[in-house]
């Protein structure tokens, strides 16, 4: 009890109150602030150390594991000396091995050790030939549209690291259109104008799950019923009288045009040529006597 009349409780919780008496006899409580200040972040670094660190044997994408490593690296405010440790206990089977490569101060160096296995498992491919496969990439065969979204974007991002995300978006967006088949899908999906990749993705699934497409690249659509037989086709009972007797009176589509029978130049008469013709026959053999 202090001298201002006021009497301090602590709470199981933490919090303390205190209460006080007016000139009355009535006595008032009123509650205060927490005992202890509660750090925002320390809950995220607490889950981020029970979580366990992701194993690299070499046989995965080096790429992936990576970036997963730093997320957590991240997440958990390693230093830079806990991330080489941390790393150096990831490593297993070949990836192991790269520890071998370096000496006892690069193997506590993060840097060192991730230019190792950069250099052993990670991917080289030239910006030159990574465009030329981005420009040039097609829907293949019954291949789905996501796969091709996936991939085009990935494409997109490896070609052109030194670009903004933005422009690397509207790149992206652009070849997927173009990669886009059968013709008639990749049309729709243009005129659409779509501002993302992931709109053209939804335009393009929404009319080719409307077509009932069946998601090749073969540009030609054949209609059942045109390519059906007449006789299969229902029709009127006077309109099918009148289609079979118009398709026997029509002469054969194969067939040319009529010519003219042929004369012989000889006698004139027709049915025979000049050199099949009888009278210039007898007329030869009456010459061939001595002269």
């Amino acid at each position: 009890k202090q001298r201002c009349g006021c009497l301090l409780s602590l709470d199981f919780f933490g919090n303390f109150s205190h209460s006080r008496r007016d000139s009355g006899g009535r006595e008032s409580t009123s509650l205060g602030a927490p005992s202890r200040d509660v750090n925002k972040h320390g809950g995220a670094q607490q889950a981020a150390a029970n979580i366990k660190t992701p194993k690299f044997s070499g046989k995965t994408t080096w790429e992936v594991f990576i970036a997963q490593f730093e997320l957590l690296s991240v997440a958990a405010g390693w230093s830079e000396e806990h991330k080489a440790f941390q790393l150096a206990l990831c490593l297993c089977e070949d990836a192991a091995a790269c520890l071998l490569l370096l000496t006892e101060e690069q193997r506590g160096d993060y840097n060192a050790l991730v230019g190792a296995l950069q250099r052993r498992f990670g991917q080289y491919n030239q910006p030159v030939l990574l465009r030329s496969e981005f420009h040039n990439r097609r829907r293949l065969p019954g291949e789905p549209l996501r796969i091709l979204a996936h991939e085009v974007e990935c494409l997109c991002r490896r070609a052109y690291d030194s670009m903004p995300p933005s422009v690397q978006a509207e790149l992206a967006r652009d070849q997927f259109l173009q990669a886009l088949s059968p013709k008639e899908l990749r049309m729709q999906t243009q005129l659409a104008q779509p501002a993302t990749l992931s709109a053209a993705l939804e335009l393009a699934l929404e009319r080719e799950m409307l077509a009932g497409s069946s998601g090749g690249a073969d540009d030609t659509h054949v209609v059942r019923a045109m390519s059906a037989p007449v006789e299969q086709m229902e029709m009127p009972a006077g309109l099918s009288s009148l289609v079979q007797t118009a398709s026997r009176q029509s002469p054969s589509p194969r067939a040319g045009p009529r010519r003219r029978p042929q004369s012989c130049w000889g006698c004139g008469q027709v049915g025979h040529l000049i050199r099949q013709c009888p009278k210039l026959a007898a007329v030869q053999g009456n010459a061939q006597g001595p002269v």
